[in-house]
């Protein structure tokens, strides 16, 4: 009996909306008609602007949907120039391919992907601290979630990343903080992509 009453503690916590009171709702339309994302965020990701990141090759062309606060850099990314990592950041990244002709219809969201996922972040970020690496549900979709802690410049960065497949296209939602103010940063990206809903 003490064991389920934790348990339902817990939950309530987990559900609390007094969690999101101060969160504003934000809704983007995914491109290629694969859905309408909506999120709840900050008030200080009062920033938000898109673009398209072009490269060389057509399939790591990204449309790229970006909520920052406007306090830290405001970032632009291009794959035809290279950018030094900025002074500080504190941002929302939603990420997808430009290009239906990109999509892998074989991708599927399950353990063999989340260590694929994983090593190949691990290579990236070999000094990197993995502090979460799972498979959640999220609304009505499951995503890989990770979340990692690395010291670039010595200055801490803080990343989440939330990667889903919706019919054959990877979508990405990346929170990164880099700055001397990021202790709170993961529990309070967590509220926010517990909140993520695609339809």
């Amino acid at each position: 009996m003490r064991n389920l009453f934790i348990v339902l503690i817990l939950s309530f916590l987990a559900c609390n909306p007094h969690e999101t009171s101060n969160y504003i709702k934000h809704t983007i339309n995914l491109k290629n008609d694969i859905g309408e994302l909506s999120i709840m965020l900050p008030s200080n990701f009062d920033t938000a602007y898109s673009w398209t990141n072009y490269s060389d090759n057509n399939c790591n062309d990204y449309e790229m949907f970006r909520f920052a606060d406007k306090r830290y850099s405001l970032l632009q990314e291009n794959g035809f120039l290279y950018f030094k990592k900025p002074d500080s950041l504190y941002q929302l990244t939603i990420s997808q391919n430009t290009y239906l002709k990109c999509k892998n219809n074989e991708s599927k969201i399950n353990k063999l992907t989340l260590d694929i996922y994983v090593d190949a972040k691990i290579k990236l970020y070999p000094n990197a601290e993995f502090i979460i690496k799972e498979i959640r549900k999220i609304g009505n979709k499951e995503f890989i979630v990770i979340g990692y802690k690395n010291v670039i410049n010595n200055k801490d960065n803080y990343i989440l990343e939330a990667t889903t497949i919706i019919n054959g296209e990877v979508v990405q939602c990346k929170f990164d903080c880099y700055n001397n103010n990021c202790v709170d940063f993961f529990r309070k990206m967590e509220i926010c992509l517990n909140t993520i809903l695609i339809k």
